[in-house]
């Protein structure tokens, strides 16, 4: 490791702390805890964003089949991590807009 060992603490716990969240708000779409706060807003963000991560998928089957250049091989571990990062959000939209119904904001009570 090279750098300030305190930026990659703080920064490895930053992500830790945003996957966290965005976890308890798949759960809270899913009905397994209390409804958190702009639920379809964050879910269709989460899901949003996973999905454009998971898009670096394609230049990176594109540079490993030779169509775009690369400095280098393409590590198996960006293929998968793009894998993964597209497929979770798939999945979060996929559940969000087939439960859109069910999570509208409910009225709030006077």
């Amino acid at each position: 490791m090279t750098g300030d060992p305190l930026v990659f603490y703080l920064t490895s716990f930053s992500a830790t702390a945003l996957f966290g969240i965005w976890g308890l708000y798949g759960l809270s779409g899913a009905g397994r805890i209390r409804r958190l706060p702009l639920l379809r807003t964050g879910l269709l963000a989460i899901g949003g964003i996973y999905t454009l991560r998971g898009l670096l998928l394609i230049p990176a089957i594109l540079a490993v089949v030779g169509l775009l250049p690369a400095d280098g091989p393409v590590p198996p571990q960006a293929l998968l991590a793009s894998l993964v990062a597209l497929s979770t959000g798939v999945f979060y939209l996929v559940g969000t807009f087939g439960g859109l119904q069910d999570l509208k904001p409910r009225p709030q009570s006077a």
